[in-house]
């Protein structure tokens, strides 16, 4: 990851519970994170028709104790739109 790391409010991945069976899944709302809906202040760019954007979607997995309990998505990458 470089920076700027920016992050949203906390969200669920609405998985059952335990026992863990990883059937979660992580979805954000990438408008309303560029325009601060959900907290922070994001960067300009965001909002920028054209720019390109990579992200990547880093979050906790209480089902493993620390340090082993973070996780990573794939990179994303997107234009945004008019």
């Amino acid at each position: 990851m470089n920076t700027p790391v920016r992050r949203s409010t906390p969200i669920n991945s609405a998985g059952t519970p335990p026992p863990n069976n990883c059937s979660g899944n992580y979805q954000i709302d990438m408008n309303a994170f560029a325009s601060g809906g959900l907290g922070g202040t994001p960067q300009a760019y965001l909002l920028v028709p054209g720019t390109t954007i990579d992200c990547q979607m880093w979050g906790r997995d209480n089902g493993f104790p620390f340090p082993n309990n973070s996780t990573l998505s794939d990179g994303l990458e997107y234009v945004v739109g008019l």
